[in-house]
């Protein structure tokens, strides 16, 4: 997803501070979310919800999230396929440890998640042959291909859409962090 209009800098949102806290505590806090207990405690949720064990991987899954939320480079790597028009398309690949926890979100909340019964770009298999088996001959059909989907979506607006799922902003913000 994009940066641009969504902006997801390192924690776009500021906290209210607390009593007792110095200018230094509130920026340390706004810039590093896993420094607060609300923060470090959504990560640890989010472990447990999705099943990551961090034995079973090279990353733990803290230092993954930290990588995800400071866009660490090396959490992606870029390569160009060609089109059919001549152009190119850009795909930006997760790192191992990256993609299974983008599985996992996939199998734990994505798939679970309910989309209206007239969208078909959302289910394996063809879409187009599954709207053949509702419409009938004489029906019209509408459809869309968004340009650039992808690289389209905000930042924001994945946010967003796990806020909608009930997750809390800590949780929802690394989620974020992880998909975009």
């Amino acid at each position: 997803a994009s940066d641009t209009g969504g902006g997801i800098v390192p924690f776009p949102f500021i906290l209210f501070p607390k009593k007792g806290w110095t200018l230094t505590k509130i920026l340390q806090s706004a810039c590093n979310p896993l420094q607060t207990k609300g923060g470090l405690a959504a990560a640890y949720y989010l472990r447990n919800f999705l099943g990551y064990k961090d034995s079973e991987h090279k990353i733990n899954f803290l230092e993954l999230l930290r990588r995800a939320i400071y866009r660490n480079s090396n959490l992606y790597s870029t390569a160009r396929i060609p089109k059919r028009n001549g152009k190119y398309r850009i795909l930006n690949i997760p790192c191992h440890e990256l993609k299974i926890v983008q599985r996992l979100i996939n199998k734990t909340i994505l798939q679970k998640t309910r989309v209206l019964k007239c969208t078909f770009g959302f289910y394996g298999g063809s879409g187009l042959e599954a709207l053949k088996k509702v419409v009938k001959p004489e029906q019209a059909i509408f459809s869309v291909d968004i340009v650039d989907a992808f690289s389209n979506t905000t930042a924001r607006a994945v946010y967003h859409v796990f806020r909608r799922l009930k997750f809390r902003h800590f949780a929802s913000y690394y989620l974020t962090c992880w998909t975009t």
